[in-house]
């Protein structure tokens, strides 16, 4: 008996560690989550990749940190193709396909992942769009095509193929007017998901869709 109530003490005591274990790192994310969606001022890109890595040092077997990780790298290389830093680019997009790889070890059959490479392929455009459209592009599409299939209420592919189609030239198979399907597409989506709890879940890119549309509408009336 005496052994039985130790058994059921260790557990109990077991238990309670693994709760608290979640608690703070959902904590830990949802801080970084805020900072991620700042309206005013630019976002501390830098800073939240550090705090991520902590995040992801504390939980080894946790996808979302190195999921965010590899997000926060494309966003970096994004800021650095506007500076015209295309070395900065290459190394920020390469560090966020081995983040990709690692989260790919930690969890399978997940849409997000695969709307996630077809950002990293994105990334690979934005190093040389002349050189690497060509090859990048067709891949792009297919992740997001497939994300997409993976989950239909996942509003990030249809919003990430808007983007790559929108500020792809016409004469290449791009612009406002083909954009706009998927755009509005990601906009019904993300007003569904803002309906839904997601937590620490991935829920980012709304407002960048509503820009996106708002420049895809002003580009076809200009045209008129």
């Amino acid at each position: 008996m005496k052994n039985l109530s130790l058994f059921f003490c260790i557990l109990f005591c077991s238990i309670l560690s693994i709760q608290a274990q979640g608690d703070r790192f959902e904590a830990a994310m949802q801080g970084v989550l805020v900072k991620m969606e700042a309206t005013e001022g630019p976002v501390a890109w830098e800073e939240i990749s550090n705090q991520l890595e902590r995040i992801a040092s504390a939980e080894p077997d946790q996808w979302l940190p190195q999921y965010y990780l590899g997000y926060t790298s494309l966003q970096l290389a994004l800021g650095a193709m506007q500076e015209g830093n295309s070395g900065k680019v290459t190394e920020l997009v390469k560090r966020g396909e081995a983040y990709l790889a690692q989260a790919r070890t930690l969890t399978t059959d997940n849409s997000e992942l695969k709307c996630l490479e077809g950002y990293v392929y994105q990334g690979y455009i934005w190093i040389d769009p002349m050189a690497n459209g060509g090859e990048y592009s067709p891949l792009a599409h297919q992740a997001y095509a497939t994300a997409a299939a993976m989950d239909e209420t996942n509003p990030r592919p249809a919003m990430l193929r808007g983007m790559l189609v929108l500020f792809t030239p016409e004469f290449f198979g791009g612009g406002a007017e083909k954009a706009l399907p998927f755009l509005n597409n990601a906009e019904v989506l993300f007003a569904n998901e803002a309906q839904a709890e997601k937590g620490i879940a991935p829920h980012w890119g709304a407002p960048t869709n509503t820009w996106m549309l708002q420049k895809a509408t002003a580009d076809l009336e200009s045209k008129e």
